[in-house]
């Protein structure tokens, strides 16, 4: 009795458990292990069952975001979407899933999309996951060529491309595509600037008269094996000639008008200090630096004892001199400059309006 009863749990475990066994081994999410996106456009990222089952639950999610789930659908409650993914990615259907298909369309790429997304799928009670790594590159736009000044026999050219990453290669090439930067005295400028997770590129470059006046400014970007470039043709009357009368009076020119600008650059603070009294007040405030330097002389303290503050008398100064509102300040206000009038001994003298009598000490202040 014992023996069958153990013999028939056995077979009734084996064949419960083969079928469980056997769909674990085939619930398998399957998707590409890297796919690249190109900034601007859109790209489905693969996410799907080796067979057909009824999918309960999709979870899409980046370890790097502050809420990991990019898109989450739940059979029942349908799907939820990140803010900083809202309106970019597709939502996922029940007849995709049906079929076992859990892929998710993002469209307007951008830098920040970049990473490891992580697509999870359980159905009953399977459950699997696997991870893609996005890479997004920035394929800029076609360089543009300036003519920005003339320089002495030759002319200096620029070119230009943005929306690049990561960063491109340019060239500058002659009418014989040899590259102008191997040429000795010759050497371009290139400067990269990055703007919102893309490149930038410039490129400058001193050319000079030859046989065909063809130059090629080329962008090679290595990531993808792209090469672009845009060619541009000058006349040859369009250098100068460094023994016209012409290059030689734009060179006095040039150096004139730095020299002028310079100069005015230095009047003119000048001028407008002087107009606000800057210099004015400057030597007024040098006389109260040497008056307060000398101003305590030994036995100052006995002196300041018998000090009094006097009022000066507008009305019985000199005709030269001006007393201030305070009645404590005078000022000359005659022909010429107070020095001038010291040196040919001319004194002007200005009344008190106090009344004492005795040993006094005060101090005024002449301007």
């Amino acid at each position: 009795m014992n023996s069958f009863y153990w013999k028939s749990l056995c077979l009734t475990f084996v064949f419960l458990y083969v079928p469980i066994a056997g769909s674990e081994d085939h619930f398998k999410v399957k998707v590409p292990p890297e796919l690249v996106a190109v900034v601007g456009n859109e790209i489905t990222l693969p996410c799907r069952l080796n067979t057909n089952t009824n999918i309960s639950t999709v979870v899409w999610s980046r370890r790097d975001l502050s809420h990991s789930d990019v898109l989450r659908y739940n059979y029942e409650a349908g799907n939820k979407v990140n803010n900083s993914y809202k309106g970019r990615v597709s939502d996922l259907n029940r007849e995709e899933l049906e079929r076992g298909i859990a892929s998710i369309r993002l469209i307007h790429v951008q830098r920040s999309d970049e990473g490891e997304y992580k697509c999870t799928v359980t159905a009953r009670m399977w459950a699997d996951e696997a991870t893609i790594r996005l890479s997004v590159i920035g394929v800029g736009s076609r360089p543009e060529i300036w003519k920005l000044e003339a320089v002495e026999g030759g002319l200096w050219l620029q070119c230009r491309s943005n929306g690049w990453f990561p960063k491109p290669e340019m060239f500058w090439l002659d009418s014989d595509g040899r590259n102008l930067t191997s040429e000795s005295g010759n050497v371009p400028k290139f400067n990269y600037t990055l703007v919102e997770g893309l490149y930038t590129v410039t490129g400058e470059v001193a050319v000079t008269r030859g046989d065909a006046n063809r130059f090629l400014c080329r962008i090679h970007f290595q990531k993808n094996n792209l090469t672009t470039e845009t060619e541009i043709n000058i006349s040859g009357n369009t250098f100068p000639n460094s023994d016209d009368l012409f290059w030689k009076l734009w060179d006095i020119y040039k150096t004139t008008a730095a020299f002028s600008g310079l100069v005015i650059l230095l009047i003119i603070p000048g001028f407008i200090l002087h107009k606000k009294g800057v210099f004015e007040r400057l030597g007024y405030f040098s006389k109260q630096l040497r008056f307060l330097k000398y101003r305590n002389p030994p036995g100052y303290e006995d002196i300041i004892q018998n000090r009094v503050s006097v009022k000066l008398d507008s009305c019985r100064a000199h005709s030269h001199l001006r007393v201030d509102c305070d009645c404590e300040q005078v000022s000359y206000q005659g022909p010429g400059s107070p020095q001038s009038q010291q040196q040919s001994k001319c004194e002007y003298g200005v009344l008190g309006t106090n009344q004492f009598s005795g040993k006094h000490y005060f101090e005024n202040m002449e301007r």
